[in-house]
Order: C-alpha cells, then sequence, then structure tokens
C-alpha cells in the first residue's frame, strides 16, 4: 500500500507553509523578525532562572503564570486566555475547534499562509476574496462575512503591512453569525489594536511574543476571547504545548515588558525612514503599520537577486499576484543603510549616464576650451580655477554658456554667436583633431559591463562629439544615447532623461552625474540621482562618490 493513498485528501492537495529560502546571509530581512535581541538583563534573569529549574518536570499544564501575565498585559480575566505555541499553533486549535468539515471558513488574500493551512486540515470550505488595489477590504468581505463559520483577519495584514479601520472590524464582528479571529501578531507596531471587540463574545483576538518582545526564536503566543471560546480552544490544545525553556523567557519577559519599548520605537522610527527612501525612487511602498515594508521594484526577482549578491536578503513571493512585490522588514539602523545604499542598483532597470567629468575627463578639452575661447576673445588671462568655478553653477551644463558666463565675469560682453564658432575651433578642431583629443575615460569597458544593467547616455553634448566619447569608453555604438539636438530644452530641464527613459524602456533608471544641472534634471524627471564629485552629499542626491569608478563598484560590485 502506497502511503500517498492513505493521506487524507484535504491534506494531500495541500501546498507546504510559503516561507522564505533558508540562505546564509550576513544581513537576514526576510521573515519580520525583530533586529533586536531580549534585553540583556532579562536575558540574565531567564538563565538564572533556566539554571535553577529541573528539566526532569512537566511544567504546571494550565500555564497559570503565564496567562496571568498575559490577563494583566491586556485587561483580561484569566479564563479569558490561552496560550500555545506561538500565534500559529493557537490558529490551529481554534479552527480545529470551531470548523467541521464542509463548514465555511473565509480569508482576503494576499495573507498570512497560515490560515489557508488551518483551512485544510480541518476540512473546511473556503472562500477567498482578493483585497482591492490598494490593499483595502472590497465590500464583498463585509457580504461573505456574515455567514461564515469562520472569519480569519490578520491586522496589520501580513504581507503587505496594510491595516483596516477598526470600524470596518466592529462591523464585521457585529454581524458575523461565526467566530472571528483577529490576529494582531504585529499590532504593537500600529496606530490602534482590536482588543475593544472583545467585547463581542464571537471574536478571537491573538497576540504573539515574537516580534515586539523581540522573541521569534521562543515561540509564545496567547488567544485572548469570551470563556466559552477560550474553553473550546483549550480542549483541542495539546498538553504541554509549550516547554519549560520557552515558559520561563515568556513569563521574564511580560515581567519586564516595559524594557521592549525602545526596540519597538526604535523600529517604527526606522520603518518611516525606509518608506521614505523607497518611495524617494519612485516605488511605490505601501503605507506600513507592522515591522515590515511591501515595495514594487521594477523587476522583483532581478532586485532580490541583486539584494542577495550584496548578502541581503529580502523575502520574494511566487504567487501571480505577489510576484511582482518584494517585502523587506526593518533591522537595524546599520541593516536599513546597507539596504538603502543596495536599494537604487538592486531596483532600479536601467542606468543613465552624463559624460564630462563623469564619466570622462574634460579637464583638459573642455574646461581648457572654456578658458582658451575666454582668453581668445577677452584678449585676457582667464584662470583655471573661473572655469571650474562657473561649471559649478547651475544651468552651467552646457560649455558654450558657460565660456559667455565666464566672459561676463571678465567685464566683457558676449554671446554663443560669437562663443561657438571659436569654441569649436579650439575644441573640436578640424575633424576631431582639437582638445577632444586630449580626453580620457573614467570608467574602463569591463567596469561599465559589471554594472549588469542597460546603460545609456544623456549629455549637453553634441551628437557627433557625444559619439566620439562613447566610442572611447568602448561602449557599442547602439548604446541608447540623448545628446544637445535630441530635445527643446536642455539639462536642468528633465526633457533628456525623460526621453532617455522611454528610448530605453526604463521604469526605474538611475542618472549619474557631476553637475548641479544634472541634480535639478533628475529630480524633476523622478529618477534617482547619484552625484560625482568630492565631499558630502548634497540635497536632492541619494548618494556621492568620489569618482564613477567608486560609484560604480560601490552601488553595483
Amino acid at each position: 500500500m502506497k502511503i500517498e493513498k492513505l493521506v487524507k485528501k484535504s491534506v494531500a492537495e495541500m501546498e507546504p507553509y510559503d516561507s522564505s529560502p533558508v540562505l546564509a546571509v550576513d544581513c537576514k530581512l526576510d521573515q519580520n523578525e525583530s533586529p533586536y535581541d531580549i534585553p540583556q538583563s532579562v536575558k540574565k534573569k531567564i538563565m538564572r532562572r533556566i539554571a535553577a529549574t529541573g528539566f526532569n518536570r512537566y511544567p504546571d499544564i494550565s500555564y497559570a503564570t503565564l496567562r496571568n501575565l498575559f490577563a494583566k498585559m491586556y485587561g483580561v480575566e484569566l479564563e479569558n486566555v490561552a496560550v500555545g505555541s506561538g500565534i500559529d499553533d493557537l490558529l490551529y486549535c481554534a479552527s480545529l475547534a470551531f470548523l467541521s468539515e464542509g463548514d465555511e471558513a473565509l480569508y482576503f488574500t494576499p495573507t498570512f499562509g497560515m490560515y489557508r493551512i488551518c483551512c485544510k486540515v480541518a476540512g473546511a470550505r473556503e472562500t477567498i476574496v482578493p483585497l482591492k488595489p490598494d490593499f483595502s477590504l472590497p465590500g464583498e468581505f463585509f457580504e461573505k462575512s456574515r455567514n461564515a463559520k469562520l472569519v480569519f483577519i490578520c491586522r496589520p495584514n501580513n504581507p503587505t503591512g496594510t491595516t483596516f479601520p477598526r470600524e470596518s472590524i466592529e462591523r464585521i464582528a457585529r454581524e458575523a453569525k461565526g467566530i472571528v479571529l483577529i490576529d494582531e501578531a504585529y499590532t504593537e507596531f500600529a496606530d490602534d489594536d482590536c482588543l475593544s471587540l472583545l467585547k463581542y463574545e464571537n471574536v478571537i483576538v491573538f497576540r504573539t511574543l515574537s516580534k515586539a518582545f523581540c522573541s521569534a526564536g521562543v515561540r509564545i503566543g496567547c488567544a485572548l476571547g469570551s470563556s466559552k471560546a477560550i474553553s473550546a480552544i483549550n480542549k483541542v490544545r495539546l498538553p504541554w504545548n509549550i516547554g519549560t525553556l520557552s515558559l520561563i523567557a515568556a513569563e521574564e519577559s511580560l515581567k519586564n515588558r516595559r524594557l521592549f519599548a525602545k526596540a519597538v520605537e526604535k523600529t517604527k522610527s526606522e520603518r518611516a525612514r525606509m518608506l521614505s527612501q523607497i518611495r524617494a525612487l519612485g516605488m511605490t511602498a505601501y503605507g506600513s503599520q507592522a515591522n515590515f515594508i511591501l515595495f514594487e521594484p521594477a523587476d522583483a526577482k532581478r532586485a532580490f537577486d541583486g539584494f542577495l549578491e550584496k548578502g541581503i536578503l529580502v523575502r520574494r513571493f511566487f504567487s501571480p499576484a505577489m510576484a511582482k512585490f518584494l517585502r523587506v522588514s526593518v533591522g537595524t539602523p546599520k541593516e536599513n543603510n546597507r539596504f538603502l545604499q543596495c536599494l537604487p542598483a538592486a531596483a532600479s532597470d536601467a542606468v543613465l549616464f552624463d559624460l564630462d567629468s563623469t564619466l570622462v575627463d574634460v579637464s583638459k578639452s573642455y574646461l581648457e576650451a572654456i578658458r582658451r575661447t575666454a582668453e581668445k576673445i577677452s584678449g585676457k588671462r582667464v584662470p583655471r580655477s573661473l572655469a571650474l568655478r562657473v561649471k559649478s553653477l547651475p544651468n552651467m551644463n552646457n560649455d558654450w554658456d558657460a565660456t559667455v558666463e565666464v566672459l561676463r565675469r571678465l567685464g566683457v560682453k558676449s554671446s554663443r554667436r560669437v562663443v561657438v564658432p571659436v569654441f569649436q575651433k579650439i575644441y573640436f578642431g578640424k575633424d576631431g583633431n582639437g582638445l577632444i583629443r586630449k580626453e580620457k575615460p573614467l570608467a574602463s569597458r569591463k567596469l561599465l559591463k559589471s554594472i549588469g544593467k542597460p546603460i545609456g547616455i544623456v549629455t549637453g553634448r553634441p551628437r557627433k562629439e557625444a559619439l566620439i566619447a562613447v566610442k572611447l569608453l568602448g561602449l557599442p555604438r547602439s548604446t541608447p544615447l540623448v545628446a544637445m539636438e535630441d530635445t527643446k530644452k536642455g539639462k536642468p530641464s528633465p526633457q533628456p532623461l525623460l526621453l532617455a527613459k522611454k528610448l530605453m524602456g526604463a521604469k526605474f533608471p538611475l542618472y549619474v552625474g557631476d553637475s548641479p544641472d544634472d541634480c535639478e534634471a533628475a529630480g524633476k524627471a523622478g529618477m534617482v540621482f547619484i552625484a560625482i564629485g568630492s565631499g558630502k552629499k548634497k540635497q536632492g542626491e541619494f548618494a556621492r562618490f568620489k569618482n564613477a569608478e567608486a560609484a560604480i563598484k560601490g552601488l553595483f560590485s
């Protein structure tokens, strides 16, 4: 007899719990764990009790001490509390207690995968209602909740991090004929909770020590509800479902619960910072009330692999409805900084580069041409420092305009009409034999290839000159290029960047440049700007690197 023929049909048809792959990384942000351990003072108390405890005896089967601590914390009576090995254990018990073969169980999607498993094991008839595109509750869920035997509600919801108005949940509890299970695993990170709904006899609220109490490895949860509902759960709960070690850790943590508040507040503060930075990249990130953030990169698989290459593990989903999203746990500030630094490269689908002083050294060509042109027209000595100073100003992306400005500062009134022929003769010469020959690449072909993403060029150069630079860099002639002639307005207008984005079919391109005009253009185009140049990061810059080589290695290697 084959074993598979003996397996319960509903179990045989089940998929196992969809957990993250176990991968060895040094920055683990995939399972909504607290990045902080139990406070050392609490851990010492736990260890002292463990050292004084014999393991040869069963613990108190009623877990009265632990239940009393939960009851005191949540303002209920002892008879209103059941405890188990995490919320999962108690959800399982509740499903077995209230669901008979063929009973209707309702939950929305996407949500916590354990609800599906609970329904399958109980042999229930599942009704699954998709959330709205913004992950809010649809009217259909309210309608179907009235007659379902059991309703699962995750609030805040995992994996979206979003929550639902408490008034909406109360409406469900009030109108439902069956049991309403409210999973509040992440409620300590939210603005409110549903404890007030325990006034309804059909409501059971679940809490855990895994998240806010930094104890995912301890595996302790509780169910709060009417004495009749809790009694039903306890009837199917396995005896001694909590071991002595976990019991001691949970009791000491609850006795010192105020010491955990700091970690919660730090997580909420870091969550706000991460949300802001992710959204600054132009990506959709959902307002989270949990200790994680759901976001939508240009290519979820590529971004996941990009993070993994950097030693960062985030959560990837394989269901069709969630395949375009990634979820990241809020870690320590150091871990979050590492994630955010890698985010532009991992989540972007293309890289746009400026040429001058970014990929090409123009110190002996363009800058020198500005200086010599100004000298020739003015008849005055022009220091190199003046040309550099003018080029660093806003609206000086075009070197002809920069030359006019240098002349103005010398007290000479001029115009492009006068400047251009002189400048081009010095810079380009006859058939490219001018100062342009002195240009050198600032990034090797091998280094540019290591980026592993499509590359485009956005420059204020005339196309003929830009193509020479593209060849100098060893880039293919087919490299997408937006030059001076291609748009009515040049940088700091966003037109050149937006055209390049369109040509490349990119959704979230990065732009790497060196000037204020580059920064302003990127901002107006809604692109992440990576600045090249010494000094500290300035407003509008996502990151700053000394040179292109450092930027490419820092972001992509």
